[in-house]
């Protein structure tokens, strides 16, 4: 699952100082944490990120799906914003 990660390399602390690299490090590795225990958290980020329509969305950039449905549920939470300011934010701030 590491292999998927952009910012976690399965360090026990965050390396990063702050910043879009520290919030998606705890991401990531939220993600990797709540699959390996297959938390039920994960369903409820996943039924989030059907019901906003995303379940096509860059379907072939290689990041699994479950991960960008936490991607999404973080991004909603924090900034409480739309399906489509998602896309633009994960293609921007996230994909880089």
């Amino acid at each position: 699952m590491i292999a998927y990660c952009r910012y976690y390399r399965g360090e026990q602390e965050n390396p990063h100082n702050g910043g879009d690299a520290a919030a998606f490090w705890g991401i990531e590795k939220a993600w990797v944490d709540k699959s390996l225990a297959q938390s039920d958290d994960l369903v409820v980020c996943a039924d989030e990120y059907a019901a906003a329509g995303l379940t096509d969305f860059e379907t072939g950039d290689g990041v699994p799906a479950l991960l960008k449905a936490i991607l999404y549920n973080r991004f909603v939470y924090w900034t409480s914003g739309t399906p489509s300011d998602f896309k633009a934010f994960y293609k921007c701030r996230y994909l880089g």
